[in-house]
């Protein structure tokens, strides 16, 4: 080794020079936090990345590039409002901001507070407004593929959402989420991590909460989704479900592509009311797939006896179909009368294109022997057809030793019963007498 290596004179010039480098990078970081408001400006109003413009009223920024702002408005470019916070702050490589090469990946933490966010996504879960064409264009976009390749296109970075209120708008489903917290974490080429919870929320469903937690895989061509989501009190009539006002909570396991996103899971309600039908503790499994939930295997107890049923829900024209069977069921209670006593099997079905005036509800039901006011018959079978308030019973056959009571139809009008004729048959049907 040379002798100049091993002298002190080497060292105290090396020692001086990193001084004289470690003095030049403190007096840029110190530079760069005393004019942060002025260079956020400049780089805000040159950036190509966030589509529209970005103002704030106040930026202070201190030498490790930590950055906190007051009043931040991001307008798109017709002038709409995507982010407002009254407080935030964020942290930045210090390096970019000295050298002037500042862009998304500059960014390594982002704290939002009391901020009002309006998203809106495109067919292909693209935000219209981040980032630009250039940086996240579709994979092979001049062979018109169909994927959205995000590998090498997310920024490592930290978003951290605190009280903030979300408006989303994603293929005409529109949804507003009060008290969010969030924690969102993103690995350039691997994954984001999702922490996600909220308060109230409506638009497209209503509900008291929500929590979304796991992982979106961006490691492939097409990221696929590995997450929880958890409803809870989700209010049926803001989906379109008839008039029904109980809570139902839903537990969903979304897998599946991000495009194309599925989901299993559970719900289950503590009470259910149909027209004329009460149900309690329903429970049964859900699958959601291309705008379209199936729910099967649904169990609960109605009337002292129990029910299964299975049916489809369609988001985007909330046109729903459900079929239920109902087993050994109390006729005293349903009838809410002591008078009568027997049980009952009933078929159960329901269907709505959308509207409260579309919804009906219809089938039939048969008992086994039983008794009326102390008066023994043998079953009772029939009818029925639910719609716009009128339930209709027809078909109504009554069995008995002496003969059948029969009648073709009876109506419940807002309560009050208008009766048909009635008629009381020979057991062998040869004779047919009305008695009304």
């Amino acid at each position: 080794m040379p002798e100049i290596f091993k002298s002190k004179k080497f060292y105290l010039l090396i020692s001086v020079i990193a001084l004289l480098l470690g003095a030049v990078y403190f007096f840029l970081c110190n530079l760069a936090s005393e004019h942060a408001e002025e260079i956020f400006r400049r780089e805000m109003n040159k950036q190509r990345v966030l589509r529209g413009s970005v103002t704030a009223d106040s930026v202070k920024a201190d030498l490790l590039g930590n950055v906190s702002f007051t009043n931040l408005v991001w307008l798109d470019q017709k002038g709409e409002p995507v982010l407002l916070v009254p407080r935030g702050k964020f942290k930045v490589s210090v390096w970019d901001i000295i050298t002037r090469s500042a862009d998304l990946d500059t960014l390594q933490q982002l704290e939002l507070d009391d901020a009002v966010l309006s998203l809106q996504f495109d067919e292909k879960m693209r935000l219209d407004v981040l980032p630009d064409k250039k940086r996240f264009a579709v994979a092979g976009a001049q062979k018109k593929s169909p994927h959205l390749d995000l590998r090498g296109k997310i920024p490592e970075t930290e978003l951290v959402l605190k009280n903030c209120t979300l408006n989303i708008t994603c293929q005409k489903r529109f949804f507003v989420l009060n008290q969010v917290r969030a924690k969102i974490q993103s690995k350039t080429d691997d994954f984001i991590k999702i922490d996600f919870s909220s308060g109230l929320f409506g638009g497209t469903m209503v509900g008291d909460s929500m929590k979304l937690y796991g992982k979106v895989d961006i490691s492939k061509e097409e990221p696929e989704l590995n997450l929880n989501l958890t409803m809870y009190k989700i209010v049926p009539a803001s989906m379109g479900l008839g008039n029904v006002q109980n809570n139902a909570d839903v537990f969903l396991e979304v897998k599946g592509q991000l495009q194309h996103p599925k989901a299993d899971g559970a719900l289950n309600f503590a009470t259910l009311d149909l027209p004329a039908l009460h149900f309690s503790k329903v429970s049964g499994n859900v699958h959601y797939e291309d705008g379209r939930v199936d729910f099967t295997d649904v169990t609960g107890s109605i009337y002292g006896g129990t029910v299964e049923a299975a049916g489809n829900y369609t988001i985007d024209n909330r046109h729903y179909s459900i079929d239920a069977l109902g087993h050994d069921l109390m006729a005293s209670i349903a009838a809410k009368s002591t008078k009568i006593h027997c049980r009952v099997e009933l078929d159960l079905k329901m269907r709505s294109e959308g509207r409260a005036d579309t919804v009906h509800t219809y089938g039939s039901f048969t008992s086994g022997a039983g008794d009326y006011m102390l008066i023994p018959f043998e079953s009772i079978s029939g009818k029925f057809d639910n719609k716009n308030k009128v339930l209709q019973f027809k078909d109504v056959v009554i069995k008995t030793d002496i003969g059948n009571v029969v009648t073709d139809s009876f109506k419940l009008v807002n309560g009050r019963v208008y009766l048909e004729d009635i008629f009381l048959e020979a057991p062998d049907g040869s004779e047919k007498i009305k008695v009304r």
